[in-house]
Parts: structure tokens; C-alpha cells; sequence
């Protein structure tokens, strides 16, 4: 089957055939869901957390998300 494609096209990476398309992009798309990010769980107490303080924290700690900011702030 892959000699039948690379005999066809002028190029490896160049096909005719929409199927080869619908393939990569397929592929890419479930990598994309595969690999993004998961959702992260909050595993403390967070009743009494002020908002600010949460804000605060993220901008000390460039990168950080709301849940990492809740888990360092809240109480066990």
C-alpha cells in the first residue's frame, strides 16, 4: 500500500488522495484530546479561602493554576 502512495505522488509528504488527510487529521485530533491537559482536583479545604489571596498567589507563581493555588492555600 505504501509503495502504491510514494509511486503516485512527486513528493512523500504530497498526496492526491483525500483519505490521507482525513487519516492525519484524525490522528491529530485524538492526540490533541490524548495529551491535553487533565483536569485537576482540589484536595483540601477551601471553605474559607479568600479569593485575594488566591489571586496573590498566582501572580507570585507565574505558571500556577487556580487548583494549584487552592491546594497550597487551603487547609488539609
Amino acid at each position: 500500500m505504501l509503495s502504491l502512495f510514494f509511486s503516485r505522488c512527486p513528493e512523500p509528504w504530497v498526496s492526491d488522495e483525500p483519505i490521507y488527510g482525513l487519516l492525519l487529521g484524525s490522528g491529530a485530533l485524538m492526540g490533541w484530546f490524548w495529551f491535553r491537559d487533565k483536569q485537576q482536583k482540589v484536595t483540601v479545604d477551601a471553605s474559607d479561602l479568600d479569593p485575594k489571596d488566591v489571586k496573590a498567589y498566582r501572580q507570585q507563581h507565574r505558571g500556577a493554576t487556580i487548583s494549584d493555588a487552592v491546594n497550597a492555600l487551603g487547609k488539609p
